[in-house]
């Protein structure tokens, strides 16, 4: 991905849940007219969805309960963890807006160090909500691939007693939706005309032309911090990756890695100089147009603080695909006697007296382990650029 194109993911997630609520309110409609319906499934977000890039633009930071009702209502036939996309966009909206992008190198880095040792309670977002793009989409079990991440902290945004606790959820969703066509429209009063006109056989046979497909994947999983953060991240991590109890199945592998890449994200930045960002687009208001005195609908673009990471430790080509190599071959348990150690992380010394969850921490290289059992003058496969670097 292009480090500008973050803004228009974003938007295109948006455009989708859209498009998901107005194909879902046709298709209420028409089972009402057959009698296979009641009126009350018209209901939530089926019915004031096109409303919401008002909302979002207006947002003022009080969020009632009939706004939940309206957008967010997990009730209506917008099913699974879709029902929260505008939940998320909008924590991402009011809380930051902030979009960080991650070229290879430092997407790998953060992907393949350990973060053995470190707990939750160690991480701090730098954001309520921010989202993180990638360069190099990382790959589910499937083949699916994923190259822009939505972290948000979603508990402010629900009434008190559907969220009792903090709620983070992180949102993954796949590269296809840089091709994405919102409906236009054309589509969309064809699709009301047949209604209108109860061509039925003619309107669901339009409705499979216009669906988004199954290739459009956004799944989300969400972290009940108060819960864990005294646990161990290695350890919790394959809990919430493959024992979520959400509609939208967790591609394991490309979850797994992108709760790497946040979670090392998080502690690059709080443990590296600020010189390591760099602002690609500075952020603005959206305007009103002044011959139709209305908000501008692009919600999402307008409003995105995009920054590009910036690596602090020099790599090539090479020494990028070896860490890859190896990170595969240590999921698959296929570390070698002589191997190279992770990277991780380590508490700075001399830092006793400053709790755990704040101490300073140093990030330390992958080291030849065991080298002393190598054959005379050998070393592991992809190594020699490393060593001489």
């Amino acid at each position: 991905m292009q480090k500008t194109e973050g803004a228009h993911r974003l938007d295109s997630l948006l455009s989708f849940w859209e498009d998901t609520c107005f194909i879902q309110k046709i298709g209420a409609q028409f089972r009402l007219q057959r009698g296979e319906a009641a009126a009350d499934q018209l209901n939530g977000p089926l019915i004031y969805a096109p409303e919401f890039r008002k909302f979002i633009l207006k947002f003022n930071g009080v969020f009632t309960d009939d706004a939940y009702l309206k957008f967010m209502n997990i009730d209506s036939e917008v099913v699974g963890s879709l029902s929260l996309i505008p939940l998320s966009l909008l924590a991402w909206n009011h809380r930051s807006r902030r979009i960080f992008h991650l070229p290879t190198d430092i997407q790998t880095i953060l992907d393949t160090t350990s973060l053995g040792g470190i707990t939750w309670e160690e991480i701090r977002f730098p954001f309520d909500s921010f989202c993180i793009t990638l360069e190099d989409p990382i790959i589910s079990d499937d083949g699916t691939g994923f190259d822009c991440i939505l972290i948000s902290r979603i508990d402010p945004y629900t009434p008190k007693e559907v969220a009792k606790e903090p709620i983070i959820e992180i949102r993954i969703l796949s590269k296809n939706f840089a091709e994405y066509k919102h409906l236009s429209n054309g589509e969309k009063k064809r699709a009301d005309a047949m209604l209108h006109n109860r061509q039925h056989a003619e309107l669901l046979s339009f409705l499979k032309t216009i669906t988004p497909g199954s290739t459009y994947q956004a799944t989300a999983i969400y972290i009940f911090p108060d819960m864990i953060k005294k646990m161990n991240i290695r350890d919790s991590i394959p809990d919430l990756g493959k024992h979520c109890d959400q509609l939208d199945m967790v591609k394991d592998s490309a979850m797994d890695s992108a709760l790497h890449i946040i979670l090392n994200l998080c502690l690059y930045l709080e443990n590296f100089s600020a010189d390591t960002l760099v602002r690609e687009s500075k952020s603005f208001e959206p305007s009103k147009k002044k011959d139709q005195k209305k908000f501008d609908l692009n919600a999402i673009q307008e409003v995105a603080d995009i920054f590009t990471v910036k690596c602090a430790f020099k790599m090539t080509r090479g020494q990028i695909d070896q860490l890859v190599k190896e990170e595969k071959e240590f999921k698959e348990g296929r570390v070698k006697s002589t191997h190279w150690r992770r990277a991780h992380w380590r508490r700075k010394p001399h830092c006793g007296h400053i709790p755990m969850q704040v101490a300073p921490k140093d990030w330390i290289p992958r080291k030849l382990i065991n080298a002393d059992r190598l054959p005379p003058d050998s070393l592991p496969q992809g190594a020699a650029a490393t060593l001489t670097s």
